[in-house]
């Protein structure tokens, strides 16, 4: 059943400039790292004497983080050893820009906080990030959409491994320039988040001056149902499922408001420690605990809830689960809605049944760890309940692939942000900047002077290839321009389905093989295979073995065809002439010639 919902988007859009406090570049390097550092951050109070309890819980973990960095793309600001250069003037630029376009209002100076980051993304400990403009709008689909406002801020560290004891961090990405975009809450369906999300995306690829690839565009999402709360779902990378990702957090928080309507008298819910029963046990996961203790919990009138479905294929068990393996770092648990299974046998739930003193309409819990974990883990599953029995909490969840989420944090409080003291305000007032050309409009100008379908046009722009393929029409009047576009656009992909390769082809092979084609040196049906061939060899040394033969010379061997196969259609015979000349003719000619000779 479709919930009423309401949402707000975060955008965040790396820009292909320097990175923001330094002048080092902005790739992503994953190669082999030049240097490591260790660190442990600590927590500190704000000004106002007040912690953080999002970041007071990433301390409690007591992690250490491994920093790998590159001399190529990695400096003393990165390693929080120098304080930050001047503000980089063209990610200013581009985020005044942007500003303007969606007719947001500009402040007069920049002024940069710093933002808590205790997870171990930014060696720092803060996000730097500045306020650039509000109050702007959008219309999507004849909709108008609030702009909350535009920050321009630095990336974080890309994570690279996770483990219980530290987390790895590559430090290349750390420090690159970072628009975040904030909807207001006025959308109110998983489509059209999707479609506001596609707008944007649009906008910013419009300025040309944006990262593309998976990762460079990341979208965080505000989701809220009447009587449930304001969830964040971060890192929402794939646009193709952000409606479902919508669309299933508000089943999930109608789900839970549901299922909770059954009062649980937390009093009586008192962790056990039931390993004794399972001393002989069939179940591996058990097994394998080899120092492990069982613990469990009754939780009173609660049968066929903790196994009933709140998104795809993750109940509520699920739920409690996550909750539990980021607070105690479990591997799972198992719930008596889902028993006997993995080994755990009929008896043996019996007996835990038994022991908790479980009445027919009752659930339980069981969790096999270490004692301490075991113990902590058991324990935080009663407290996830309790806090799912006031209604929907206020947390930050982790967008999952197949567009459901999990547990992540508690969501963060206004301690979180106070000045940055070493980077002074930018007055705007002087930052000129030309309007913004929308992809949209362009779209339609290319439809129209170059006779192209709307999805091509589309495509076109959308491409990284874009520059390229404008190029291309400009510099040859022959071939079509639908024909170059597609050709740009999908060789490589066909390349793999025809001749199994992975190839990268280069602008400068694309223009020669144009060139080859348009001059009549090779044709049509071979430029994807001398393309293809471009991994190995130049265009030039691989277009000998494609170059059209002289027509003249040919005309008679056409004569010979034709005449050994009289009854054959105009079909077969271009077939067989094609077929021997292996592509070194043209189709035109040879219909033309065939033609002649049989009319």
């Amino acid at each position: 059943m479709e919930q009423k919902v309401k949402v707000g988007i975060e955008v965040h859009q790396q820009l292909d400039t320097n990175k923001l406090f330094c002048n080092c570049p902005s790739n992503i390097l994953e190669d082999k790292p030049d240097f490591s550092i260790k660190r442990k951050l600590r927590l500190s109070q704000s000004e106002m004497g007040t912690l953080d309890k999002a970041s007071l819980h990433e301390v409690k973990k007591n992690k250490e983080f491994h920093y790998y960095g590159y001399f190529k793309n990695t400096c003393l600001v990165e390693l929080d050893e120098e304080p930050p250069h001047n503000v980089n003037p063209y990610a200013l630029e581009i985020a005044i820009q942007i500003s303007k376009a969606m007719k947001c209002k500009v402040v007069d100076n920049i002024v940069f906080m710093r933002k808590i980051v205790l997870d171990g993304s930014n060696t720092s400990g803060f996000q730097r990030t500045g306020l650039v403009s509000v109050d702007g709008d959008i219309e999507v689909e004849g909709k108008k959409i609030g702009i909350h406002s535009l920050c321009l801020e630095e990336d974080a560290a890309k994570v690279s491994k996770r483990t219980p004891d530290y987390d790895v961090y590559n430090l290349s990405r750390l420090g690159i320039p970072l628009l975040e975009i904030t909807t207001a809450p006025d959308i109110t369906s998983g489509k059209q988040a999707k479609k506001v999300a596609e707008y944007i995306g649009m906008l910013l690829r419009s300025s040309g001056k944006v990262k593309r690839g998976l990762g460079s565009i990341r979208q965080d999402i505000n989701v809220s149902i009447p009587g449930g709360n304001r969830v964040e779902i971060k890192g929402a990378q794939d646009l193709r499922i952000l409606d479902k990702i919508v669309d299933y957090e508000a089943n999930r928080q109608a789900s839970i408001l549901k299922l909770m309507k059954t009062k649980i008298n937390f009093d009586k819910i008192k962790p056990l420690d039931v390993t004794d029963i399972f001393k002989k046990t069939d179940c591996s996961i058990i097994k394998n605990k080899k120092k492990g203790v069982v613990f469990g919990i009754n939780i009173p009138n609660f049968s066929e809830k903790i196994g009933f479905e709140i998104q795809p294929s993750k109940r509520l068990g699920t739920e409690l689960s996550d909750y539990a393996k980021v607070k105690a770092g479990i591997s799972g648990l198992f719930h008596s809605d889902e028993l006997p299974k993995y080994g755990i046998t009929d008896l043996e739930v019996k007996k835990v049944k038994d022991k908790l003193k479980c009445k027919d309409k009752d659930a339980f819990i069981i969790i096999c760890e270490e004692s301490l974990i075991a113990n902590k883990a058991i324990n935080s599953v009663i407290e996830r309940l309790k806090d799912l029995s006031t209604g929907i909490s206020e947390e930050v969840r982790k967008a999952n692939q197949d567009g459901t989420s999990s547990y992540l944090r508690p969501i963060s409080g206004s301690a979180r942000m106070y000045p940055e003291t070493d980077v002074p305000p930018v007055s705007t007032k002087k930052i000129k900047v030309d309007k913004l050309k929308l992809l949209s409009d362009l779209a339609v100008e290319l439809e129209k002077k170059f006779k192209l379908s709307h999805d091509l046009a589309n495509s076109i722009l959308k491409s990284a290839k874009k520059d390229l393929i404008l190029s291309l029409f400009k510099q040859f009047n022959i071939l079509k321009p639908s024909y170059l576009a597609e050709i740009v656009l999908t060789s490589e992909k066909q390349i793999k389905k025809d001749f199994n390769k992975e190839i990268l082809i280069s602008d400068n092979n694309f223009i020669e093989a144009f060139k080859l084609l348009e001059t009549n040196k090779i044709s049509k049906n071979s430029i994807l295979e001398l393309l293809s061939l471009t991994d190995k060899k130049t265009i030039k040394q691989a277009s000998s073995s494609f170059e059209l033969a002289d027509i003249k010379d040919i005309e008679n061997e056409i004569k010979v065809i034709v005449e050994k196969n009289k009854c054959a259609s105009m079909g077969t015979l271009m077939g067989l002439v094609m077929k021997k000349y292996n592509g070194k003719i043209s189709g035109k000619d040879v219909s033309d010639i065939i033609r002649k000779l049989l009319w």
